[in-house]
């Protein structure tokens, strides 16, 4: 499967394998995934003009992945259970230093870290795609367990 689009690091050529990085450290293989082209709507608005050539219009895309260190996986997936709980409490990462003991305490009941905590916000991500070459993702979150949504 082959899915080529623009993005700041030029051509991307999507043939499998390719592997996660953070921090430049091997996270694991991605083992599928899928891009949302923001322009395709333009296909039928500007007469077949696909609007591609904007390179302030990036894609995003949607991974799934096999995190190699099934401990972390574990933990990462345990947090990723544990913030839509928040947020449907009407919480969110904490404010002030307060809610930061609260949002601390809660976490440690659900078997979360603020370790963990950082390791899915922070940090650099890439793919190294087929060819070796390592591609940046931004706007980098975790919108399920082992699924990440970034932008080119």
């Amino acid at each position: 499967m082959m899915d080529d689009h623009r993005s700041d690091c030029g051509l991307v050529d999507w043939r499998s394998p390719f592997k996660l990085y953070r921090d430049q450290e091997p996270v694991g293989p991605i083992v599928s995934y899928w891009s949302e082209r923001p322009w395709a709507p333009d296909l039928v608005e500007n007469g077949g003009h696909s609007g591609a050539e904007n390179p302030d219009v990036q894609p995003w895309a949607t991974g799934v992945f096999d995190d190699d260190d099934h401990d972390r996986a574990e933990r990462t997936d345990r947090l990723l259970r544990f913030l839509p709980m928040m947020q449907e409490r009407g919480r969110s990462v904490p404010a002030d230093e307060q809610d930061s003991e609260e949002f601390t305490a809660e976490m440690a009941r659900n078997g979360a870290t603020q370790a963990d905590l950082d390791w899915c916000t922070r940090g650099t991500w890439t793919i190294q795609t087929w060819d070796g070459k390592h591609h940046p993702m931004h706007s980098v979150c975790f919108i399920a367990p082992r699924t990440l949504r970034w932008q080119w």
